[in-house]
């Protein structure tokens, strides 16, 4: 349906505002209520475990204007990561991802298909969804700003900005950028000419922009400097990577000033309608933004209402891979405030200056972390339709598999510098990581020549003077190393610190040299065969836990295949050295060598 037509039964506005209202001068409220003090957030951390709060991660919402690209799938997967780390944990976790459908690009996009934007919408959000269910991303819920439980909750939002008084009726004179839906500043434009057009264009995106004059609905955006300048102060982590928090305490110092959150209809008719004034369609960043308080229940989390509605406005939907126990969980207050906000670097300024205003403004917790990653380039250029470089995310899954392209986006992938897509890059980190030492290491371990009674090795622990004992106690401190790696989001670190350890274990394999033992039969050879061959299983089992996030069907196949139970693993208890594979597994090694990884899919020999 047309958001824009809806009927409302919130309040009218007008009323609401009072005709004193269109003037700036009317009664500032006071923020000091809505401002949440080191201690406050302090504490709700502690209390988590207490409380058994949910790990609630989101994506960014994705913009239908175009297809999925590979960009939008990296965000994706490190928000899939993220939540699949905190669940081998012990961690109820959930994720909410989803599609953004209102606005003036989605309008102009659908007109240039021949279709309304609702269809143009079903259309493109599809794609998203099915892309994330092609690429094994276990998400609990998937929004879409056009259903009716999101209209509701954006409009709850507005009429509770309102009675607070953080918006006016107002006149805004400025710069717009269509491509970002964005209002800009004197300092965030600058005069230049790309591809022969000669134009203002944002410094940031380097998208064109124009100069409008709209009577507008306004935010007190101005009056938040100090409260936000004071959560970045007392939450130092809030933002990562720390330097994107300096360039938001920059904005915050040098350009804040209050924010048009309407347009006309006339103009942006795509859109929810404002409440009571259908002249005027809600602002797609506030829109877009409380998706995140949509999945949570937002606007009937924390009001203990019961009712049928409430049941169906807050039901799961997942889609048909996931296998959780999160996915029963009743998305109530048990969500909100959300552990992580994934996004791009590019709509930093939305999440960090914008939704945390927001959030003051209508008395909400504010969020604990916005974790804004790297964008990727093609061959180190931008990727762009102009340029013919868009990476299809589905070609690359049909091409290549799901847990490689998966290894590809989370180990390349960066939040602070922009990850390069190339073929020969691909091949590099397939071939020398995945097939070459993860699957070799595999293959050698599990080979028929190397245990022809098929049967598991008994555990072995080396005296402490062993050489050995420094391989244990190097695979004993994985954990610990890769635990704060992942769950800041730094898999592109973490994975290099497993890796680190497969390349060990397949030296110590190389100088061992285990199959020149299979050979005699003197019953030291044989002992030793089975400690070297244990240690390397080990290697393989442990390694395995801390890359479940990055290939979880790779590695749920090795578990399978080692006789492990891969349904209920929590990590931190299995972690160390000292697995029995003998307890409860009824078959032995596999009869045959398996290869864990098709290099035939490469295109190369």
């Amino acid at each position: 349906m047309r958001a824009g037509a809806l009927r409302t039964t919130s309040l009218p506005l007008r009323r609401l505002l009072n005709a004193s209202v269109i003037k700036r001068s009317t009664i500032e409220p006071k923020l000091s209520r809505y401002c949440y003090s080191t201690q406050t957030l302090s504490n709700r951390s502690n209390n988590d475990s207490e409380n058994n709060k949910t790990f609630y991660v989101t994506t960014p919402i994705f913009y239908v204007n175009g297809p999925p690209h590979i960009g939008h799938l990296s965000s994706g997967l490190l928000a899939d990561a993220m939540v699949r780390w905190k669940k081998l944990n012990g961690r109820k976790a959930f994720l909410a991802t989803g599609t953004d459908e209102h606005g003036s690009k989605v309008e102009q996009a659908a007109q240039s298909k021949g279709v309304s934007p609702q269809q143009y919408s079903d259309e493109i959000s599809s794609l998203f969804r099915k892309l994330f269910d092609t690429a094994n991303i276990e998400y609990n819920d998937f929004i879409r700003t056009t259903e009716p439980r999101h209209i509701t909750a954006v409009q709850a939002m507005w009429d509770k900005l309102v009675k607070s008084g953080h918006i006016y009726l107002g006149e805004y004179k400025g710069w717009y950028c269509v491509s970002d839906e964005a209002f800009l500043g004197e300092d965030e434009v600058e005069e230049k000419e790309v591809n022969g057009i000669k134009g203002m264009y944002s410094k940031f995106s380097q998208n064109k922009v124009e100069w409008v004059v709209e009577k507008n609905y306004m935010f007190r955006l101005s009056k938040f400097q100090e409260p936000i300048l004071n959560w970045i102060k007392e939450n130092p982590d809030v933002i990562v990577p720390s330097m994107r928090s300096g360039m938001i305490t920059h904005i915050l110092t040098t350009s804040l000033v209050d924010l048009s959150v309407s347009r006309p209809a006339s103009r942006t008719g795509w859109g929810i309608s404002v409440p009571g004034d259908p002249s005027q369609v809600i602002y797609v960043w506030l829109d877009a933004l409380t998706n995140y308080l949509t999945v949570a229940g937002f606007p009937l989390f924390g009001t203990g209402e019961k009712s049928e509605k409430n049941n169906s406005l807050n039901s799961v939907n997942t889609n048909n891979n996931s296998n959780n126990s999160s996915t029963q969980i009743t998305k109530s207050s048990d969500l909100w405030p959300a552990d992580v906000h994934v996004i791009g670097k590019d709509i930093i300024k939305f999440h960090s200056i914008y939704w945390p205003a927001f959030l003051i403004g209508a008395g909400l917790p504010l969020p604990k972390k916005v974790l804004a990653h790297a964008h990727w380039t093609v061959q180190r250029k931008k990727m762009s339709k102009s340029l013919g470089n868009v990476i299809d995310p589905f070609i690359e899954i049909e091409k290549h598999g799901v847990d490689p392209v998966r290894y590809f986006l989370l180990r390349d992938g960066g939040l602070v510098d922009d990850g390069d897509w190339s073929e020969s890059t691909f091949y590099a980190r397939f071939q020398g990581d995945l097939a070459n030492t993860f699957g070799n290491l595999f293959a050698r371990t599990l080979s028929p020549a190397l245990n022809p009674d098929k049967k598991w090795p008994q555990v072995y622990y080396p005296s402490p003077s062993s050489s050995d004992s420094a391989f244990i106690s190097e695979l004993n401190k994985l954990h610990e190393q890769v635990d704060p790696l992942y769950s800041n989001g730094e898999f592109t670190k973490g994975i290099l610190v497993v890796i680190s350890l497969l390349y060990d274990a397949n030296k110590m394999i190389n100088d061992t040299a285990p199959w020149t033992m299979a050979k005699g039969k003197p019953n030291e050879n044989l002992d030793r065969l089975s400690q070297i061959i244990y240690m390397s299983l080990e290697y393989i089992r442990i390694c395995t836990l801390h890359l479940f996030p990055i290939i979880p069907q790779t590695c749920a196949k090795i578990f399978e295949l080692l006789g492990i139970d891969a349904s209920n693993i929590n990590v931190q208890k299995v972690s160390q050295y000292g697995y029995d594979y003998s307890l409860g597994n009824k078959s032995g090694p596999p009869s045959k060598t398996v290869l864990l990884f098709n290099t035939k899919s490469l295109g190369q020999s």
